[in-house]
């Protein structure tokens, strides 16, 4: 493949949305050849924002997660709901 393949196939896979990984894998590149030619063309991945955002000292809050999914915790439940989120994800 040629600069001009390589440029087409960094610009399809930042457009798909998919993960670097599973683009490659769907195209048959080695994830290691997509990264020295986007690297040396100068089209390192642009730095994603943060998704988290700091709640503060909050009494109630609501998470809505991908698919719609709605977390809606009660006054003076926030302290507990997020230690015990905290603990289920680190175990």
């Amino acid at each position: 493949m040629d600069k001009m393949d390589w440029k087409r196939i960094i610009e399809e896979q930042k457009q798909s949305g998919k993960s670097m990984s599973s683009f490659c894998k769907e195209l048959g590149i080695l994830p290691n050849k997509f990264i020295y030619h986007r690297d040396k063309l100068g089209l390192k991945k642009e730095k994603q924002e943060n998704r988290f955002v700091r709640v503060g000292t909050a009494e109630k809050a609501e998470v809505i997660f991908p698919g719609g999914v709605v977390l809606r915790v009660p006054e003076g439940m926030l302290k507990e709901v997020v230690q015990s989120l905290s603990n289920n994800v680190l175990e």
